[in-house]
């Protein structure tokens, strides 16, 4: 088999068959592979050298442009016909011959995975259930994680983690999840990333060098997820192996800020949100500032006029664009906010003091009602 080291194995993609070059017979291939190894059952054959076949034949459809589907359909078919075969003209040692085939199946699908994504052998190395136990152990999940060197392969806790909290933007179906495509393509581009995730939100916990600047995150999963095509909303808080449970509340309860503002997809941190975090803040005085727009609820479209302005930097003719309206009708929306309020969202203090009001309304616990 391979012995490239781990994780410094090029990617595999299929080669492109040249045009009127005839395709791989992998079924007839497959099938040659599994007679020979049912005729050495009982010569000292071990599953492993079936496996190792399997695998070399799987590097030869990659290279020959046959898809990874119809390779693994390949292998399917040739197993059915081989037992099918057998079962027609039982032998003495049919049970015997069934029962190995039975146990070495389990393994020659993940020997064709390998085969056509080698950057998976460190996540066969390494299971998700591994990976999720000692995740769910340092952010204080589950019982304490051992923390300590352990044995080659083993995956194991660093000192000091980027806490992510992710939420994936829809995507479109795949082979993967959207959340594993997005694991996959970030622990090829970093070792030993724990993870704590469902189909597309969850936390994963990204090693960080003691002096590596904080933005070195925004591109490496800026690259992983343009990789996987996908797009993502995510927080990132830096912490050492004590403050991982209290850094893992604190990154959601800022990911949960963030959609709440609805500030688009991207990776965020506390530096980013800090003013809005301080007004999301239970207290009179952010009660205060979100009372401050109250006497826009009856005209519904001066709050969207506004927000869409503050996004535009309060220039009018942005939030025209943004609106879609004639600036016109946005200079009448403004006076009329200004009216209302009080404040002149055409003046920076103005705009300061409304931004500041608009973020404390739309954090503002809703009221049970009632009846």
């Amino acid at each position: 088999m391979d012995n490239t080291p781990p994780g410094n194995e090029p990617r595999r993609v299929p080669a492109r068959r040249r045009a009127g070059s005839p395709p791989p017979d992998a079924r007839g291939e497959a099938r040659q592979l599994y007679r020979r190894f049912v005729a050495s059952i009982g010569n000292d054959t071990t599953t492993g050298e079936l496996a190792d076949l399997v695998y070399a034949a799987a590097k030869r459809w990659a290279d020959a442009g046959l898809t990874h589907l119809d390779a693994h359909h390949a292998l399917q078919d040739a197993l059915h016909e081989v037992i099918e075969r057998l079962a027609a003209e039982p032998t003495a040692a049919l049970s015997h011959q069934l029962r190995v085939i039975v146990a070495t199946a389990d393994d020659l699908p993940r020997e064709v995975l390998r085969a056509y994504y080698p950057w998976l052998r460190t996540y066969f190395a390494a299971p998700p259930e591994t990976s999720r136990s000692l995740a769910a152990s340092v952010l204080g999940l589950g019982t304490p994680a051992e923390l300590t060197a352990g044995p080659a392969g083993e995956v194991r806790a660093v000192a000091t983690y980027e806490v992510v909290a992710v939420q994936l933007d829809s995507a479109a179906p795949a082979t993967l999840t959207p959340m594993r495509r997005l694991l996959r393509e970030v622990q090829a581009r970093r070792d030993a990333v724990l993870s704590v995730v469902a189909e597309s939100a969850g936390t994963v916990l990204i090693p960080a060098a003691p002096h590596e600047p904080e933005r070195e995150l925004d591109g490496l999963l800026a690259a992983a997820a343009t990789a996987a095509d996908l797009t993502f909303t995510a927080t990132a808080v830096r912490a050492g192996i004590p403050e991982l449970p209290a850094a893992r509340q604190h990154a959601h309860e800022l990911l949960d800020l963030v959609e709440q503002l609805g500030l688009g997809s991207g990776l965020y941190r506390f530096a980013d949100l800090a003013f809005e975090h301080q007004l999301a803040h239970g207290g009179f005085a952010r009660d205060r500032l979100a009372a401050i727009l109250d006497p826009l609820e009856a005209e519904p479209e001066l709050l969207v006029a506004l927000d869409r302005h503050i996004r535009a930097g309060g220039i009018g003719t942005r939030t025209a664009q943004l609106l879609g309206l004639h600036p016109a009708t946005i200079t009448r929306r403004m006076r009329r906010i200004r009216e209302l309020t009080g404040f002149e969202p055409n003046d920076v203090f103005g705009l300061w003091r409304l931004h500041a009001a608009l973020v404390a309304r739309t954090t503002r616990p809703i009221e049970p009602d009632p009846g």
